[in-house]
């Protein structure tokens, strides 16, 4: 199980191409609608509201009243560090921005993978991280690269 757990962790690692870079000053509004806090050991939701085809509110909720807009978090740490699950129930792949925040409260960006419709993602980090904020989520379209940017 120790085994597989590191396989996995270290598939994640290697495949998101996470690239932090330190920001001095961070404005957590998002022009589409909502931010996301998540800290470890957490799971979160988030229902999006969408309007003529585009994301235009995404609204943290206690639990899934509504689960065809209802994208979850969860956020785990263990020895080998930190990962974030993300489902999406939508049929367009999701894209956002994270930031991570660290004990200082200083934000981070972080890169970032789309969710494929109807699937899900993992994002992962060799550190412990106190807590994540995500924000500016929006519909990938098809012509738009699958690629893990901020």
């Amino acid at each position: 199980m120790k085994l597989i757990l590191t396989t996995l962790i270290s598939l994640c690692v290697l495949t998101s191409g996470c690239n932090s870079a330190h920001i001095k000053e961070q404005n957590t509004g998002s022009p589409f609608g909502g931010v996301v806090t998540i800290k470890p050991h957490g799971k979160v939701y988030a229902e999006i509201t969408v309007t003529d085809g585009e994301i235009a509110e995404v609204t943290q909720v206690e639990s899934i009243l509504n689960p065809e807009k209802t994208v979850t978090f969860e956020f785990s740490e263990s020895e080998y560090g930190t990962m974030l699950s993300v489902q999406n129930p939508f049929e367009q792949p999701i894209k956002y921005h994270i930031n991570m925040v660290d004990y200082s409260g200083n934000f981070h960006q972080t890169s970032s993978c789309p969710v494929m419709a109807g699937g899900g993602a993992f994002e992962s980090w060799p550190h412990p991280i106190p807590q994540l904020v995500v924000s500016n989520f929006r519909f990938l379209n098809d012509g738009q690269g699958f690629t893990c940017t901020y």
